[in-house]
């Protein structure tokens, strides 16, 4: 009788340091790149201003997912109403909605948009072109580059390693264990 009691104790003061051990959690890395103008882009389908950020050295591309994040694109008319497009990577140019602002615009483009997140994982680089094609109505019809930014974040997966409360309880265990069979034994 008094075995079985030692054991529902031991099993409950398992179950206890288990629940008080908790998991290893995911950490939670989080990146930022900024490519800086200014670069003045004239009509034409020729000029195009073509940039890359890297985030390789905020994070590690082959272990840590990459959750989310945003592109900021800031840019400014100096006169006149041009129209503007972007590509990623290589990809199709994509029209920016409306004029440029004389006074400044940023242009976001959260990273599930255009699968972007899938073309950063892939290498840690996303490649970015931006080209003006049509004359605006002023004597000065260029847009000027000013900035991106890329911000987000990435989770470095559990590494499975052992707490110091679950190896503890381990050792708790097999002592347990021994003196249950010393004791039966004698």
């Amino acid at each position: 009788m008094s075995i079985t009691r030692n054991i529902k104790a031991a099993a409950g003061a398992a179950v206890l340091a288990f629940g008080l051990a908790g998991g290893a959690q995911a950490a939670i890395i989080p990146f930022t790149d900024v490519v800086m103008g200014p670069v003045t882009l004239t009509v034409g389908g020729t000029d195009t201003h073509s940039f890359t950020h890297d985030i390789n050295d905020s994070i590690n591309i082959a272990t840590d997912i990459i959750g989310g994040g945003n592109l900021a694109i800031v840019l400014q008319d100096i006169g006149g109403s041009e129209s503007t497009q972007i590509s990623f990577d290589l990809g199709s140019f994509i029209a920016l909605s409306g004029n440029v602002s004389n006074a400044g615009e940023t242009f976001n483009f959260g990273l599930a948009t255009f699968n972007l997140i899938a073309s950063l994982q892939a290498d840690g680089l996303l490649g970015v072109r931006i080209k003006v094609i049509q004359q605006g109505s002023g004597l000065a019809s260029n847009v000027v580059f000013s900035s991106s930014t890329l911000t987000g974040f990435a989770e470095r997966p559990d590494q499975n390693v052992p707490e110091p409360a679950a190896l503890l309880l381990l050792g708790g265990g097999l002592l347990g264990l021994a003196a249950l069979r010393r004791r039966k034994a004698a």
